[in-house]
């Protein structure tokens, strides 16, 4: 008797997890020590472009993060910016709409959009709570997954929903719920990550890396507004070496 053989020609697949912060400054780090990787990426396989026009769907498959970390997980997987894209630019909490048109001048997908996609070329895991109940960690995704499924939403309510922190940005209304960011208890979304692979990977599919950006302890290295850019890829750069 035959036994039963995995499919084959499966690509293993590459997954990145953003830490979460509330504070944009934190999370600039997280954008220089991107930019590193990219630069190296470009120089290990691409010999005929640059770090600055690397997008990170090129290297990664499934992108998650919450928070801060989860907006950028939507600017590079389901908008396919580039790390370059932001550079110098933070999350103006109070002028949301206006920071999002800034970045997304020279895009032409709408952020009222659908979320999710039929065919994504790079899975993005956006980690949030309902501000309700709080509870468990709830995923809104850009894809089809065997887990527990995700509400249709626009891209715009995503962003809200991963950015809301209770103060500056309300919880965002998603059909007949309210969502806010999992920053309590899940800012790290790597844990959650690996859990949700198995529902969004065909069986038989392998993991090449699983890569984590933190966003610093802010008993470490807090990034406040006296650290300027300098300083903050400074210290990115000082992570990846």
């Amino acid at each position: 008797m035959e036994s039963i053989s995995e499919p084959k020609d499966v690509k293993a697949i590459t997954a990145l997890a953003f830490d979460g912060s509330s504070n944009s400054l934190d999370s600039l780090s997280e954008l220089y020590i991107l930019q590193e990787v990219a630069s190296r990426w470009a120089f290990d396989t691409r010999k005929d472009i640059g770090g600055d026009e690397v997008h990170p769907s090129e290297m990664f498959d499934i992108i998650a993060g919450t928070g801060i970390g989860g907006f950028y997980a939507i600017l590079f997987a389901r908008l396919n910016l580039t790390a370059w894209s932001l550079k110098d630019q933070t999350v103006c909490m109070n002028i949301l709409d206006v920071a999002l048109d800034e970045i997304m001048r020279d895009s032409e997908i709408c952020l009222d959009s659908s979320f999710k996609e039929s065919k994504p070329k790079t899975r993005a895991i956006i980690c949030v709570v309902n501000s309700t109940s709080s509870g468990s960690c709830r995923f809104l995704r850009n894809y089809r997954s065997r887990g527990s499924p995700s509400p249709p939403c626009s891209i715009r309510q995503v962003i809200r929903a991963t950015l809301s922190n209770g103060d500056q940005i309300p919880p965002a209304k998603i059909q007949e719920e309210y969502f806010s960011s999992a920053l309590n208890g899940f800012a790290n979304p790597t844990y959650v990550l690996m859990k949700e692979l198995g529902n969004a990977l065909p069986r038989g599919t392998m993991i090449a890396c699983v890569v984590n950006i933190g966003a610093g302890q802010p008993t470490t290295h807090s990034l406040t507004c006296s650290m300027d850019s300098a300083s903050a890829k400074n210290l990115a750069l000082s992570s990846t070496n």
